[in-house]
């Protein structure tokens, strides 16, 4: 499980946590005690101190309700508090607007030492049209550590979730490479969230590097960033890998 704070021009303001893979354990799990077992033994959130399960959310057309599951890993209470804004996108930048079709239940507790608590997230009003829609389920956890001269601090951070809500049958993963001055962008052309994942570069021989980018919902693009630094005049970039694609997109040369 990975965790990075956000760096695009819309949110660099704030740092967050973006955790982008899903976890399967409660599927797996007999008992509350064996899944928090299970979670502190692969180390989850290692840079925090609770571990949400599932990082990505779905609201299928007939369903009212998604369950996250909170565990705190850590031998202090955590105090959790739950936002749920509408998502969108516009030129590179994440909005968050107000709503009222959802509700977390509870919105704000704490999380005792070693302890797991669901989390509901409930649809209580109206939808705004068919198409379908965009959420963050965002989760603050702070808490009190200990410092190594005896003194303690503050410690607040905020995981975001994306959640999408699927009004329609149209679930098609489509996406576009374009590169424009240097730096590279993927573009969102189906109806579904996409995240890339991998590039492939290319010069007298094929390399592969890990990439990072926001979530990109339809009809937006945003900017793909590789684990290593890319210079234009010596790597070029082949093709990008996308969560949920089982082809890799072509990139322009």
């Amino acid at each position: 499980m990975t965790a990075m704070a956000l760096t695009t021009q819309a949110t660099q303001s704030k740092l967050l946590l973006l955790i982008n893979s899903m976890i399967f354990l409660p599927k797996l799990a007999k008992s509350w005690t064996t899944y928090l077992a299970a979670l502190l033994a692969i180390g989850m959130s290692s840079a925090h101190a609770i571990s949400i399960s599932p990082v990505r959310l779905s609201l299928e057309p007939k369903a009212r309700m998604v369950t996250v599951v909170l565990g705190n890993s850590s031998d202090k209470p955590t105090q959790i508090s739950v936002k749920i804004v509408r998502w969108q996108q516009d030129k590179g930048y994440d909005l968050q607007l107000k709503q009222t079709a959802f509700l977390a239940s509870p919105q704000a507790f704490i999380l005792p030492p070693k302890q797991l608590r669901p989390l509901r997230i409930g649809l209580v009003g109206e939808l705004s049209g068919n198409d379908n829609e965009f959420y963050q389920v965002r989760i603050s956890e702070s808490r009190q550590d200990s410092l190594s001269n005896g003194a303690s601090a503050g410690v607040t951070m905020t995981h975001v979730l994306p959640l999408q809500v699927f009004r329609n049958p149209d679930r098609e993963a489509k996406a576009n490479c374009i590169s424009k001055d240097g730096s590279l962008f993927l573009a969102n052309t189906g109806s579904v969230l996409i995240k890339a994942k991998k590039l492939s570069i290319g010069d007298t021989e094929v390399s592969q590097t890990q990439a990072w980018a926001p979530y990109v919902l339809p009809g937006q693009l945003q900017p793909v960033v590789a684990d290593t630094p890319l210079d234009p005049a010596t790597h070029r970039v082949i093709s990008i890998a996308i969560e949920g694609m089982e082809q890799e997109i072509a990139c322009p040369l």
